[in-house]
């Protein structure tokens, strides 16, 4: 199943994302039962420009973070992002950031 931005979040534009507001992603805590790395990547991918979002996951990958984390149901982020081709540029961001 993928993953889509809300319908009802507006599209920023000309909004810099400073390196300390792309670190407090990764303090979000998820909902008990979740895993932490793929809620925090499915947030960050659903709140990041793609720019934003290739500078998040060092920070990411830096703290300790699977890149290659997979949901409950056995899924891989990156397997969650792929069918959604009107954002295929994340899909080749994770690639270069290493995901499987």
């Amino acid at each position: 199943m993928a993953t889509k931005p809300r319908p009802d979040k507006k599209k920023v534009i000309g909004e810099e994302f400073t390196d300390e507001m792309l670190v407090s992603y990764l303090e979000w805590e998820p909902s008990e039962g979740e895993f932490k790395s793929f809620q925090v990547l499915l947030k960050a991918y659903r709140g990041m420009t793609a720019t934003a979002f290739r500078r998040f996951l060092v920070f990411f990958k830096e703290a300790g973070y699977d890149i290659n984390v997979k949901n409950k149901e056995g899924v891989s982020f990156l397997e969650t992002i792929r069918p959604n081709v009107r954002f295929s540029e994340y899909v080749d961001i994770m690639v270069e950031a290493g995901a499987e």
